[in-house]
């Protein structure tokens, strides 16, 4: 992209992109022909001002080299939190106040006409949507328009013609002064000045933040959110198996027992139409719960609440499967084994009536494709992330690999000290968790961002073993989300996702103690669920966020508890499934 638009040539390290400060003074108020906008890349994607390549951009004219973009200090030279701090100023209430502005120069009536003139927002007329350039007879002219265009653009199709309203919403922790916006959001975004006589007038309500140097981040609305001061224990249950593992679907959460994992399908995927179980508008067509971990090496299958489980097949290459996963729509399986092995099955299902009129049946089986080689010991755990679409396995080799689960193929690894134990993904940043064998029995926890790069490191307290967690899932913009930790002697640790500090330790009045085994968030946030080792179960919410939590309770946990068949320990002979 910078090649093209450098006419596929470097330009001179002085006017190559080096210094957000430098580029904010002369497109805001230095130069007046300097005109810049953000490209999507700076709310998003950090590594685009890293030149982690070390190519060579040559030197500028004070003798400083064109390397890193330089960031401004409160951003603390880090380029992820440059980014996640842009995010939140796109979503503040001064953004929303005036974006409609915006709007009306680039796509509304603003763009063309006398109001255009008024906003002093001309430009050349090749330089508008649908200049013709057929209509230019002379090649050497035509061709200076297109280098033009190639370099500058066009302004998009005109989409208002009158203009556009305001956005009016309370986002909680909002900018009184809007006189101070150049302060806020321009080349000293927030950073802190003791000695500012204004510095009272910024902040309605800041709780403890993760970047001190910022001004007005806000944590968001989500159980457990620091910026909210009461947990609430809204409902108290005992399963029996417990609960190893909880999958939401919109708004309904199912949990399964160890060894299990739940798959599902919604009605579109099948190309059914047929009255079914709606999830939220949503219909869930099929669904049902796979078993592993058999003395058979049998591989297990319940439809819906079926008491019945039918054989899918055998674990192949005679390497029990430790761990299990499924994609974000439920047609491919990844499984993890002793030896190290990753494999892959497709999950084919089909409708297995044989006439029309017939009550719906049907039928499941799995298809191996591909052996995933990676690690060299047991699999510990596998966990997959819908919203990026990839899956991490983390092993007993001190590794956790990341892999594409679209292509089914490795992505890349990640090293670390111990024995991974488990992991988690985020689903709105893509940031992976990783917990691993630390010094004196006790946990480590390491996050790292989806392309490897560590973010920090929290170390349990006390020798105390990490047995589960989980990220927070609320918007992003709008929240900072936090890493939620349940230790096995059943207290929780919340860590904030940008920088991994410790914000709240949360300790369950639950008697005798038990091994947390299993925490995860309802779709919107507003309750937390805690599963522990002896079968206890908790709902937590808080009454800043509903009230009364008790009256929020249509999205209890629904438990799968079909009996498990009596498996002879005598091995079967059977001709092992081949993967490609």
């Amino acid at each position: 992209m910078f090649l093209h638009y450098q006419g596929d040539s470097f330009d001179i390290p002085d006017r190559t992109f080096f210094d957000v400060s430098s580029t904010w003074k002369l497109a805001s108020h230095t130069s007046m022909t300097d005109v810049k906008e953000l490209i999507p890349e700076f709310f998003y994607l950090p590594e685009f001002l890293l030149n982690k390549t070390d190519f060579d951009f040559g030197e500028r004219q004070d003798k400083q080299l064109v390397h890193h973009v330089k960031l401004p200090p409160w951003s603390l030279s880090d380029p992820r939190l440059f980014v996640l701090v842009h995010r939140q100023a796109l979503e503040s209430a001064h953004v929303s106040k005036h974006l409609h502005k915006w709007i009306d120069l680039i796509f509304g009536h603003k763009q063309t006409g006398k109001a255009a003139v008024e906003a002093f927002n001309v430009y050349r007329p090749c330089l508008y949507y649908g200049f013709d350039l057929d209509a230019i007879a002379d090649s050497q002219s035509r061709e200076a328009v297109e280098r033009m265009i190639r370099t500058y653009g066009q302004t998009p199709k005109q989409i208002f013609k009158s203009p556009h309203f305001s956005k009016n919403r309370s986002t909680g922790v909002q900018i009184l002064d809007l006189k101070l916006v150049d302060f806020v959001f321009g080349g000293a975004l927030g950073i802190v000045n003791p000695n500012d006589e204004n510095l009272d007038k910024l902040i309605v309500k800041n709780p403890s933040s993760p970047l001190p140097s910022v001004f007005g981040l806000k944590w968001g609305n989500y159980v457990g959110s620091p910026a909210l001061h009461d947990i609430t224990e809204c409902w108290r249950g005992q399963f029996r198996p417990a609960i190893a593992s909880m999958t939401t679907i919109l708004r309904k959460t199912t949990g399964i027992p160890a060894h299990s994992i739940f798959l599902y399908r919604h009605q579109k995927d099948l190309g059914i139409h047929e009255e079914t179980e709606s999830t939220d508008g949503l219909s869930v067509m099929w669904y049902g719960v796979l078993k592993f971990g058999f003395p058979d090496g049998f591989l297990r299958f319940s439809f819906r609440n079926d008491s019945k489980w039918k054989i899918l097949m055998q674990e192949p290459f005679n390497d029990p499967v430790t761990c299990m996963c499924v994609s974000a729509d439920s047609h491919t399986l990844f499984a993890g084994c002793q030896s190290g092995l990753v494999w892959c099955a497709s999950v084919k299902t089909f409708d297995s009536r044989s006439r029309p009129g017939e009550k719906l049946r049907m039928e499941t089986k799995l298809v191996p494709l591909y052996r995933m080689p990676c690690h060299l010991k047991r699999v510990n755990v596998l966990v997959s992330c819908r919203a990026y679409s990839i899956f991490v396995s983390g092993s007993d080799d001190c590794k956790a690999a990341i892999w594409d689960s679209n292509r089914n193929s490795f992505v890349r690894s990640i090293s670390v000290s111990g024995a991974v134990k488990n992991v988690c993904i985020s689903e709105t940043l893509g940031d992976i968790a990783l917990v691993y064998e630390g010094p004196d029995s006790s946990s480590v926890v390491a996050a790292y961002t989806i392309n490897g790069d560590i973010i920090g490191k929290w170390v349990s307290p006390g020798g105390s073993r990490v047995s589960a967690l989980t990220y927070s899932n609320a918007p992003e913009g709008i929240s900072i989300n936090c890493i939620v930790i349940g230790l096995a002697s059943g207290t929780i640790f919340m860590l904030d996702s940008w920088m991994m500090n410790q914000c709240k330790e949360i300790n369950l009045p639950m008697g005798v103690p038990s091994a947390i085994i299993a925490l995860t968030y309802r779709s919107d946030a507003q309750i937390l669920y805690v599963s522990f080792e002896d079968g206890r179960f908790v709902s937590l919410g808080s009454k800043e966020l509903n009230g009364d939590q008790k009256k929020f309770l249509a999205l209890a946990v629904t438990a799968y508890h079909q009996p498990i068949p009596k498996i002879s320990t005598n091995p079967v002979n059977q001709k092992l499934s081949t993967l490609a």
